[in-house]
Protein backbone atom coordinates (compact mmCIF):
# COMPACT_ATOMS: atom_id res chain seq x y z
CA UNK A 1 0.00 0.00 0.00
CA UNK A 2 2.80 2.94 0.92
CA UNK A 3 4.64 1.12 -2.33
CA UNK A 4 1.67 2.31 -4.40
CA UNK A 5 1.65 5.49 -2.70
CA UNK A 6 5.39 6.48 -3.31
CA UNK A 7 4.88 5.42 -6.94
CA UNK A 8 1.97 7.16 -7.44
CA UNK A 9 3.78 10.68 -5.67
CA UNK A 10 6.76 9.79 -8.02
CA UNK A 11 4.04 10.23 -11.32
CA UNK A 12 3.24 13.23 -10.13
CA UNK A 13 6.13 15.78 -11.42
CA UNK A 14 6.68 13.15 -14.67
CA UNK A 15 2.80 14.43 -15.40
CA UNK A 16 3.05 17.65 -14.95
CA UNK A 17 6.18 18.12 -17.46
CA UNK A 18 3.91 16.50 -19.70
CA UNK A 19 1.18 18.42 -19.22
CA UNK A 20 4.02 21.20 -19.32
CA UNK A 21 5.19 20.48 -22.88
CA UNK A 22 2.09 20.37 -23.98
CA UNK A 23 0.91 23.49 -22.59
CA UNK A 24 3.82 25.45 -24.41
CA UNK A 25 2.86 23.20 -27.82
CA UNK A 26 -0.37 24.56 -27.90
CA UNK A 27 1.24 28.28 -27.63
CA UNK A 28 3.35 27.96 -30.09
CA UNK A 29 0.94 26.64 -32.63
CA UNK A 30 -1.79 28.33 -31.85
CA UNK A 31 0.51 31.91 -31.52
CA UNK A 32 3.20 31.51 -33.51
CA UNK A 33 3.52 28.83 -36.33
CA UNK A 34 1.22 27.57 -39.53
CA UNK A 35 -0.56 24.58 -40.18
CA UNK A 36 2.14 23.02 -41.77
CA UNK A 37 0.23 19.96 -42.37
CA UNK A 38 -2.01 19.93 -45.78
CA UNK A 39 -3.14 16.34 -44.12
CA UNK A 40 -4.66 18.21 -41.18
CA UNK A 41 -6.22 20.53 -43.62
CA UNK A 42 -7.75 18.15 -45.53
CA UNK A 43 -9.39 16.18 -42.38
CA UNK A 44 -10.30 19.88 -40.81
CA UNK A 45 -12.42 20.48 -44.48
CA UNK A 46 -14.01 16.67 -44.34
CA UNK A 47 -15.20 17.93 -40.85
CA UNK A 48 -16.44 20.69 -41.68
CA UNK A 49 -18.38 19.94 -44.99
CA UNK A 50 -20.00 17.11 -42.61
CA UNK A 51 -21.16 19.68 -39.87
CA UNK A 52 -22.66 22.13 -42.69
CA UNK A 53 -24.73 19.03 -44.47
CA UNK A 54 -22.52 18.14 -47.07
CA UNK A 55 -20.70 14.91 -48.25
CA UNK A 56 -16.87 15.25 -46.86
CA UNK A 57 -16.28 13.35 -50.11
CA UNK A 58 -16.67 17.08 -51.42
CA UNK A 59 -13.48 17.31 -50.36
CA UNK A 60 -11.09 16.36 -53.07
CA UNK A 61 -8.17 15.10 -51.00
CA UNK A 62 -10.36 13.35 -48.46
CA UNK A 63 -9.68 9.52 -48.94
CA UNK A 64 -10.47 8.39 -45.48
CA UNK A 65 -14.26 6.59 -44.41
CA UNK A 66 -16.77 8.55 -43.37
CA UNK A 67 -16.30 7.85 -39.50
CA UNK A 68 -13.11 9.90 -39.52
CA UNK A 69 -14.73 12.96 -40.87
CA UNK A 70 -17.02 12.14 -37.76
CA UNK A 71 -14.22 12.60 -35.57
CA UNK A 72 -12.58 15.62 -36.68
CA UNK A 73 -16.65 17.10 -37.10
CA UNK A 74 -16.55 18.83 -33.63
CA UNK A 75 -12.86 20.13 -34.41
CA UNK A 76 -13.94 21.65 -37.45
CA UNK A 77 -16.30 23.94 -34.94
CA UNK A 78 -12.68 25.82 -34.22
CA UNK A 79 -11.17 28.11 -35.87
CA UNK A 80 -8.43 26.04 -38.20
CA UNK A 81 -5.17 26.62 -36.29
CA UNK A 82 -7.03 26.31 -32.23
CA UNK A 83 -8.82 22.81 -34.19
CA UNK A 84 -5.20 22.14 -34.84
CA UNK A 85 -3.42 22.59 -32.18
CA UNK A 86 -6.06 20.61 -30.21
CA UNK A 87 -6.06 17.64 -32.74
CA UNK A 88 -2.02 17.52 -32.46
CA UNK A 89 -2.54 17.31 -28.24
CA UNK A 90 -4.99 14.59 -28.85
CA UNK A 91 -2.99 13.11 -30.83
CA UNK A 92 0.02 13.13 -28.87
CA UNK A 93 -1.63 11.74 -26.16
CA UNK A 94 -2.55 8.46 -27.84
CA UNK A 95 0.67 8.38 -28.85
CA UNK A 96 2.06 8.38 -25.84
CA UNK A 97 -0.21 5.84 -24.36
CA UNK A 98 0.63 3.13 -27.13
CA UNK A 99 4.73 3.71 -26.43
CA UNK A 100 3.63 3.38 -22.70
CA UNK A 101 1.48 0.35 -23.20
CA UNK A 102 3.45 -1.23 -26.10
CA UNK A 103 6.81 -0.91 -24.71
CA UNK A 104 7.15 -2.01 -21.24
CA UNK A 105 10.00 -3.81 -19.62
CA UNK A 106 11.82 -1.88 -22.94
CA UNK A 107 15.22 0.40 -22.58
CA UNK A 108 13.93 3.52 -21.44
CA UNK A 109 16.26 5.67 -23.67
CA UNK A 110 14.91 3.58 -26.77
CA UNK A 111 11.18 3.83 -25.34
CA UNK A 112 11.99 7.88 -25.13
CA UNK A 113 13.65 7.94 -28.02
CA UNK A 114 10.82 6.57 -29.56
CA UNK A 115 8.64 8.58 -27.76
CA UNK A 116 10.16 12.43 -29.12
CA UNK A 117 10.55 10.68 -32.89
CA UNK A 118 6.41 9.89 -32.97
CA UNK A 119 5.63 13.22 -31.35
CA UNK A 120 7.59 15.38 -33.38
CA UNK A 121 6.79 14.00 -36.70
CA UNK A 122 3.19 14.02 -35.59
CA UNK A 123 3.03 17.35 -34.54
CA UNK A 124 4.91 18.61 -38.39
CA UNK A 125 2.74 15.71 -40.33
CA UNK A 126 -0.53 16.38 -38.60
CA UNK A 127 -2.01 13.12 -40.35
CA UNK A 128 -4.09 10.05 -38.32
CA UNK A 129 -1.15 7.42 -39.09
CA UNK A 130 -1.38 7.83 -34.69
CA UNK A 131 -4.20 5.61 -34.87
CA UNK A 132 -2.82 2.34 -36.25
CA UNK A 133 -0.32 1.76 -33.18
CA UNK A 134 -3.48 3.15 -30.78
CA UNK A 135 -5.38 0.11 -32.31
CA UNK A 136 -3.22 -2.17 -30.98
CA UNK A 137 -3.83 -1.24 -27.06
CA UNK A 138 -7.51 -0.68 -27.19
CA UNK A 139 -10.25 -3.30 -27.13
CA UNK A 140 -10.50 -5.14 -30.83
CA UNK A 141 -13.92 -3.83 -31.80
CA UNK A 142 -12.62 -0.39 -31.17
CA UNK A 143 -9.37 -1.53 -32.65
CA UNK A 144 -11.33 -2.55 -35.61
CA UNK A 145 -12.60 0.85 -36.41
CA UNK A 146 -9.45 2.79 -35.81
CA UNK A 147 -7.05 0.82 -37.81
CA UNK A 148 -9.85 0.87 -40.89
CA UNK A 149 -8.89 5.11 -41.07
CA UNK A 150 -6.79 4.23 -43.04
CA UNK A 151 -7.31 1.15 -45.09
CA UNK A 152 -4.94 0.58 -47.16
CA UNK A 153 -2.54 -0.35 -43.73
CA UNK A 154 -4.80 -1.62 -41.78
CA UNK A 155 -6.97 -4.17 -43.09
CA UNK A 156 -4.63 -6.63 -42.48
CA UNK A 157 -4.70 -5.89 -39.11
CA UNK A 158 -8.11 -5.96 -38.87
CA UNK A 159 -8.44 -9.10 -40.41
CA UNK A 160 -6.32 -10.50 -36.96
CA UNK A 161 -8.60 -9.05 -34.97
CA UNK A 162 -11.45 -10.41 -36.36
CA UNK A 163 -9.91 -14.28 -36.38
CA UNK A 164 -8.94 -13.50 -32.54
CA UNK A 165 -12.23 -12.73 -31.51
CA UNK A 166 -15.47 -14.91 -30.52
CA UNK A 167 -17.34 -15.60 -33.59
CA UNK A 168 -20.66 -13.93 -32.73
CA UNK A 169 -18.84 -10.78 -31.72
CA UNK A 170 -16.73 -10.84 -35.04
CA UNK A 171 -19.77 -11.47 -37.18
CA UNK A 172 -21.42 -8.19 -35.85
CA UNK A 173 -18.02 -6.38 -36.00
CA UNK A 174 -18.44 -6.85 -39.93
CA UNK A 175 -21.51 -6.36 -39.87
CA UNK A 176 -21.04 -2.75 -38.39
CA UNK A 177 -18.28 -2.34 -40.27
CA UNK A 178 -19.67 -3.04 -43.72
CA UNK A 179 -22.43 -0.33 -42.74
CA UNK A 180 -20.19 2.29 -42.17
CA UNK A 181 -17.91 1.28 -45.21
CA UNK A 182 -21.49 0.94 -47.68
CA UNK A 183 -22.14 4.63 -45.81
CA UNK A 184 -18.77 6.02 -47.33
CA UNK A 185 -19.53 4.87 -50.61
CA UNK A 186 -22.95 5.86 -50.97
CA UNK A 187 -21.31 9.38 -50.23
CA UNK A 188 -18.98 9.64 -52.95
CA UNK A 189 -15.84 8.20 -51.08
CA UNK A 190 -12.95 8.67 -53.77
CA UNK A 191 -10.34 5.91 -54.08
CA UNK A 192 -7.13 7.52 -55.22
CA UNK A 193 -5.41 6.06 -58.38
CA UNK A 194 -1.84 5.48 -57.96
CA UNK A 195 -1.22 7.94 -60.60
CA UNK A 196 -2.36 11.08 -58.52
CA UNK A 197 -0.49 10.12 -55.57
CA UNK A 198 2.82 9.32 -56.82
CA UNK A 199 4.40 12.41 -55.72
CA UNK A 200 4.20 11.06 -52.59
CA UNK A 201 3.71 7.88 -52.50
CA UNK A 202 6.86 5.61 -51.38
CA UNK A 203 5.06 2.23 -51.22
CA UNK A 204 7.19 -0.50 -52.47
CA UNK A 205 4.24 -1.64 -55.04
CA UNK A 206 3.66 -4.41 -56.31
CA UNK A 207 7.42 -5.68 -55.46
CA UNK A 208 6.83 -5.23 -52.07
CA UNK A 209 4.13 -8.83 -51.92
CA UNK A 210 7.00 -10.97 -53.04
CA UNK A 211 7.98 -10.69 -49.23
CA UNK A 212 5.11 -8.95 -47.87
CA UNK A 213 2.25 -11.93 -49.11
CA UNK A 214 4.05 -15.11 -47.36
CA UNK A 215 4.59 -12.77 -44.30
CA UNK A 216 0.72 -11.33 -44.52
CA UNK A 217 -0.53 -15.24 -44.67
CA UNK A 218 2.09 -15.93 -41.83
CA UNK A 219 0.54 -13.26 -39.55
CA UNK A 220 -2.88 -14.51 -39.97
CA UNK A 221 -1.63 -17.84 -39.12
CA UNK A 222 -0.21 -16.76 -35.78
CA UNK A 223 -2.97 -14.03 -35.33
CA UNK A 224 0.02 -11.77 -34.88
CA UNK A 225 -1.07 -7.65 -34.75
CA UNK A 226 1.89 -6.32 -34.75
CA UNK A 227 3.71 -8.37 -37.63
CA UNK A 228 -0.32 -7.57 -39.46
CA UNK A 229 0.49 -3.94 -39.23
CA UNK A 230 4.41 -3.70 -40.27
CA UNK A 231 3.36 -6.13 -43.61
CA UNK A 232 1.19 -4.01 -44.35
CA UNK A 233 3.56 -1.32 -45.76
CA UNK A 234 5.24 -4.34 -47.47
CA UNK A 235 1.35 -5.06 -49.03
CA UNK A 236 -0.24 -1.45 -49.14
CA UNK A 237 -0.69 0.10 -52.72
CA UNK A 238 0.34 3.75 -51.51
CA UNK A 239 1.28 5.06 -47.94
CA UNK A 240 3.82 8.14 -47.48
CA UNK A 241 6.59 8.61 -45.26
CA UNK A 242 4.72 9.45 -41.68
CA UNK A 243 3.14 5.60 -42.06
CA UNK A 244 6.42 3.92 -41.33
CA UNK A 245 4.93 4.32 -37.88
CA UNK A 246 3.11 1.30 -38.91
CA UNK A 247 6.28 -0.83 -38.96
CA UNK A 248 7.32 0.49 -34.72
CA UNK A 249 5.39 -2.73 -32.74
CA UNK A 250 6.80 -4.98 -34.69
CA UNK A 251 10.67 -3.49 -34.70
CA UNK A 252 10.77 -4.06 -31.39
CA UNK A 253 11.37 -7.77 -31.41
CA UNK A 254 14.89 -7.27 -32.35
CA UNK A 255 17.16 -4.05 -31.26
CA UNK A 256 18.95 -3.84 -34.54
CA UNK A 257 15.35 -3.89 -36.52
CA UNK A 258 13.70 -0.98 -33.51
CA UNK A 259 17.31 0.95 -34.25
CA UNK A 260 16.62 0.80 -38.10
CA UNK A 261 13.22 2.11 -37.62
CA UNK A 262 14.67 5.22 -35.39
CA UNK A 263 16.68 5.83 -37.62
CA UNK A 264 14.38 5.76 -40.57
CA UNK A 265 11.72 7.96 -38.53
CA UNK A 266 15.08 10.64 -37.87
CA UNK A 267 15.09 11.08 -41.81
CA UNK A 268 11.72 11.93 -41.99
CA UNK A 269 11.43 14.28 -39.13
CA UNK A 270 15.03 16.36 -40.89
CA UNK A 271 13.02 15.97 -44.07
CA UNK A 272 9.83 17.43 -42.34
CA UNK A 273 12.12 20.12 -41.00
CA UNK A 274 13.65 21.25 -44.19
CA UNK A 275 10.21 22.00 -45.34
CA UNK A 276 9.65 24.26 -42.37
CA UNK A 277 12.92 25.91 -42.91
CA UNK A 278 11.90 26.54 -46.43
CA UNK A 279 8.37 27.98 -45.34
CA UNK A 280 9.54 31.02 -43.81
CA UNK A 281 11.03 33.68 -46.03
CA UNK A 282 14.53 34.75 -45.65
Amino acid sequence: MMMSIYNARRLQPGAAVVLGVGAALVIVMVSFLPSFSGDFHDFYMAGHLLMTGHSPYEWPRYYSPVWVAVGFAPLALLPERPAYAAYTLISLGGLTVSVWRLTRGQSRALVLLTLGLLWLVQILAGNIDWLLPTALVVPSLAGIWLALAKPQLGWLLVAVLLLRMPRRKAAVSVGAVAVGLGLSYLLGWNVPDLESVRLWNIAPWPWGLLVGGPLAIWSLVRRDRELALGVSLLISPYWQRPSLIAAWPASMRARWLWLAWIALMALVLIENLSLIVGYFPR
